[in-house]
């Protein structure tokens, strides 16, 4: 009976020392895919970049898996006030890399979001620093003044802008219901030219 129970509680502490040596194995392998790097962390501190291919590490350590291919976003068409009060409706594609796995894992939070929201504020600047006319010839300079503009403020995040482009530019369908600033603005200037009968 006694040779019984001791057999049993032996049997349940191997079992045990298995299991936890199994998930202490599990943790300690990594496999970085080709397209991209892992940023290893052990207690929150940055340790080392890891390339593709197998790895053992601590399983303490934590392995953020950072994607290395180009990312293509369409930005979604938002409306726009060219430089002569033209009403738009304009939206752009950007494609971006990560070239530095650490600073684009330490130094912004949500590169995707980050990258949207930048892309957007630079649309309209650029945008609303030309004229309606301008737009269809002026479309290179453009293109290359919104990628400046977000190099620069990438730049810091490891990331480099392959290409950023605005795709269309059409009036905004409230625009041509409501007449535009200047049309009201001369209707009210005639109406006060007019004398009084």
């Amino acid at each position: 009976m006694v040779d019984t129970v001791a057999l049993g509680i032996i049997l349940g502490l191997t079992l045990l020392l298995l299991a936890v040596f199994a998930i202490v194995l599990f943790r300690a392998v990594c496999v970085i895919p080709p397209s991209a790097q892992g940023v290893l962390t052990v207690l929150g501190s940055y340790r080392r970049l890891l390339n593709p291919g197998f790895h053992v590490i601590s399983p303490m350590a934590r392995v953020t898996r950072v994607d290395l291919r180009s990312t293509v976003v369409a930005l979604p068409a938002q409306s726009v006030v060219t430089l002569d009060n033209c009403p738009l409706l304009v939206d752009a594609v950007i494609s971006y890399r990560i070239v530095d796995a650490p600073r684009a894992t330490f130094q912004v939070r949500d590169l995707p979001a980050a990258m949207v929201a930048f892309a957007q504020t630079g649309v309209r600047s650029v945008v609303g620093a030309a004229r309606s006319e301008e737009l269809p010839s002026a479309r290179a300079r453009l293109n290359q003044q919104l990628r400046s503009i977000l190099e620069e403020k990438s730049g810091s995040w490891g990331v480099k802008v392959e290409s950023a482009e605005i795709k269309d530019a059409e009036p905004h369908p409230a625009a041509e219901v409501a007449p535009s600033a200047p049309t009201r603005l001369a209707a009210v200037r005639a109406v006060r030219a007019e004398p009084l009968p």
